[in-house]
């Protein structure tokens, strides 16, 4: 039997269900960070832990010197302060968690949950 639905059908659904999640836009800039995060992790692992007194540079850094343009490099200063539940093990599971502008991402997304 054939599908009587247009080809695109599913796409307007999923456009339809972005549309009514207020807090889409947050959830998709924790996965872009991540996502950024997770190639820079995978070029420091071929060349090890960052460590100046091996040589080893620190492969975010340099990436971001190489692409100063960046969204993901023009973040500003890290932030300083974090609640205790934000560096708890649950919340800090993989490292791309543990990234500081990944834990304030999350931060938002809650207060915009909360709303």
């Amino acid at each position: 039997m054939a599908d009587s639905r247009s080809p695109d059908s599913g796409h307007k659904a999923d456009v339809r269900k972005e549309t009514k999640d207020p807090c889409a836009e947050q959830e998709k800039r924790i996965q872009e960070r991540k996502a950024w995060l997770s190639d820079r992790l995978q070029e420091q692992a071929a060349r090890g832990m960052p460590n100046p007194k091996t040589g080893i540079p620190n492969m975010t850094a340099i990436y971001c010197e190489q692409h100063p343009n960046d969204e993901q490099c023009q973040t500003g200063s890290a932030p300083s302060s974090f609640e205790p539940d934000e560096l708890s093990l649950e919340n800090q599971r993989t490292p791309e968690d543990r990234d500081p502008y990944v834990i304030v991402l999350k931060r938002e997304l809650e207060a915009c949950r909360r709303r």
